[in-house]
């Protein structure tokens, strides 16, 4: 029968005891001082996402998704004038009157 021996890193140092905690990526054992925060982007800041992982798991955060900073729109002009329009396809056709 098995019993639960988790594999890691952790180290024990008798004279200075320090918590274990598990890599939530890989679920290695690690000692928690060791183990980083993850971190990814929220809109426009970067803000962790609640997992603790090891150095090898742990990245950058993903530039993709950083949301794109569009340019403000331009400036309307004060009084538009726009150009007139024939007929469309939406409007009936224009039948003059007959002459008699």
């Amino acid at each position: 029968m098995g019993s639960f021996a988790p594999k890691g890193r952790a180290h024990v140092d008798p004279q200075r005891p320090s918590a274990f905690a598990i890599c939530e990526q890989c679920g290695f054992q690690y000692n928690h001082r060791d183990l980083k925060w993850q971190t990814q982007f929220r809109g426009r800041e970067i803000l962790r996402t609640g997992f603790l992982v090891c150095e090898t798991c742990w990245d950058l955060p993903n530039p993709t998704l950083r949301p794109v900073k569009l340019p403000a729109d331009p400036v309307p002009i004060m009084h538009p004038r726009t150009e007139p329009h024939g007929p469309d396809k939406t409007t009936p056709p224009y039948v003059p009157p007959k002459i008699p």
